[in-house]
């Protein structure tokens, strides 16, 4: 994003605020989406319920303001795609340790 259409996320690497445990939930997964493709978070159907997931999308934050355009739900995107990658490596990482319970002599 150029800056010149008032998004947020104009460097690369500015920081997104999204509590890690969402990163696994389909429904804030689903509305990010939507909203980095410009439409409703929840759709048509989104009228109704899903009020943990709404507070959850009002909760995102980048860089200490709140995304507005597509492009700053973009960055969310991204980053929520490095959150995923960052699990990944620790789980293999962790997979890779040797399991000691026993202290060294």
């Amino acid at each position: 994003m150029d800056g010149s259409q008032g998004g947020i996320s104009e460097a690369p690497l500015e920081p997104a605020a999204v509590r890690r445990f969402l990163s696994d939930n389909p429904d804030f997964l689903r509305a990010v989406d939507n909203l980095a493709d410009g439409k409703r978070p929840f759709g048509l159907a989104g009228v109704f319920g899903k009020s943990h997931a709404r507070t959850n999308i009002a909760e995102v934050q980048i860089s200490g303001q709140t995304p507005l355009e597509p492009g700053d739900w973009e960055h969310v995107q991204e980053y929520l795609a490095l959150l995923q990658i960052w699990k990944e490596l620790v789980a293999r990482w962790e997979g890779r340790m040797p399991q000691t319970t026993e202290t060294r002599q």
